[in-house]
């Protein structure tokens, strides 16, 4: 399946039914907040022209939350689509990213249980079991019980050196999230490239990136609604 193939079987329609839902449901949320306001005279000036002026918080307030719920139901469609058609195709997607692997290394490496942190941790097992044996002959039982725990001790801090240097290089080079890199650093070859778990953590990923479309869209959105807030702070304070 390519690209085009894909955005074939998007639900478009289900784009409409999402407008609809959240402009009603977030235009009704800013009439009611307005009311609300209203009700407890948040919207009463002592100033004639403030008083006049002030009854402009009545369309922006319910607007400011349509245009944000216009920004909203797009972005959240987009995303229950693409998990939605990510899982429908989880099986073809793992064929096609097993053989495209399979066109630049061996199958053989692809389908082993070893994961990358496995295959390091072992090379850094036998690394320090070499330096180990070397030491070993000279020292007493106690000594050599000290040493053990220290190998221990460098093979455990090594690991996790080495495990955040990779996921920082993965982030620095690819964009790679932390979480991300970590479930790819950890799950072995077998799993992700022919089980599919590497599909899964491709929708995690895609999943983070709308979470950090959301939270831009927040942000904006409360910088919008904090303009009749802080006014309504300042009649306050002011008494104006």
């Amino acid at each position: 399946m390519d690209f085009f193939e894909f955005l074939k079987e998007i639900n478009y329609f289900s784009y409409i039914g999402a407008f609809v839902k959240w402009t009603i449901l977030f235009l009704a949320l800013g009439i009611i907040l307005t009311i609300f306001a209203n009700r407890k005279k948040l919207f009463k000036r002592n100033n004639k022209t403030m008083n006049v002026l002030v009854k402009v918080w009545f369309i922006f307030i319910p607007v400011w939350l349509v245009i944000f719920a216009i920004q909203f139901a797009p972005v959240r469609t987009t995303q229950k689509e693409f998990n939605r058609l990510i899982v429908k195709h989880k099986e073809a997607a793992t064929d096609y990213v097993f053989g495209f692997l399979s066109s630049v290394v061996s199958d053989s490496i692809l389908v082993q249980k070893s994961s990358i942190k496995t295959i390091v941790d072992n090379y850094l097992e036998e690394s320090l079991n070499k330096e180990k044996e070397g030491e070993a002959k000279s020292y007493k039982k106690a000594k050599r019980y000290v040493s053990n725990v220290k190998r221990k001790i460098e093979h455990a801090f090594l690991s996790q050196i080495l495990e955040t240097k990779m996921l920082e290089g993965a982030a620095g080079y690819i964009g790679m999230d932390k979480e991300t890199g970590k479930a790819v650093y950890r799950t072995s070859f077998h799993n992700l490239f022919k089980e599919g778990e590497i599909v899964g953590i491709f929708r995690g990923e895609v999943n983070h990136i709308f979470g950090f479309v959301y939270k831009s869209m927040l942000i904006t959105f409360i910088i919008g609604l904090m303009i009749p807030v802080m006014e309504i702070i300042f009649a306050r304070l002011f008494k104006y």
